[in-house]
């Protein structure tokens, strides 16, 4: 049966679902992301998932924090920061979309499509203008996706990852008008 996105459940993601994202990301980011890193992303993995940040990340009073749950099962995370203007529309209202991994199984379902969809009406509700993102430049499909969704490249920069490859720390700034 093909799912589509109305399937997608957003769940908010508690302090007690640490242990539960930590594993989620375990399995899906290094299928994807493992060429970042000379450990594979255990590292970022620990650095991101483990308990400190999420806490850390959870503490933020006006971040939205999700698993993406399609067919009963957490499939993805997504979180996202009102009120980040664009670097260079400083007086802008817009959301930060932070974080955005789906298990590789499940891609090509809609669901990455109806996340977009979920924090874009979130957006809409608070009267912004923008949405935009941080993407890596060695991620063609990750910066076709969020293309054909109606994001543009703003500006390349260079992440501060000391860990990272120094190669792969390319990335792009991509922007939505809402």
């Amino acid at each position: 049966m093909d799912h589509t996105y109305e399937e997608l459940r957003f769940h908010p993601i508690t302090a007690a679902d640490q242990p539960a994202l930590l594993s989620l990301m375990k399995r899906i980011y290094p299928p994807v992301y493992a060429y970042l890193w000379p450990d594979g992303g255990d590292w970022y993995v620990e650095s991101q998932y483990g308990s400190a940040n999420v806490a850390r990340e959870l503490a933020d009073p006006v971040a939205d924090y999700r698993f993406m749950v399609w067919g009963g099962e957490p499939v993805g995370i997504l979180r996202f920061v009102p009120g980040l203007p664009l670097a260079d529309r400083p007086d802008s209202t817009a959301t930060k979309l932070h974080r955005l991994y789906l298990d590789p199984a499940v891609q090509g379902r809609g669901i990455g499509r109806g996340a977009i969809a979920f924090v874009e009406e979130a957006c809409r509700t608070r009267g912004e203008e923008w949405l935009w993102l941080e993407a890596m430049d060695s991620a063609p499909a990750a910066i076709s996706f969020y293309e054909r969704l109606g994001f543009r490249r703003v500006a390349p920069f260079t992440l501060e990852m000391p860990r990272m490859l120094p190669r792969y720390r390319g990335m792009w700034r991509m922007a939505k008008p809402l």
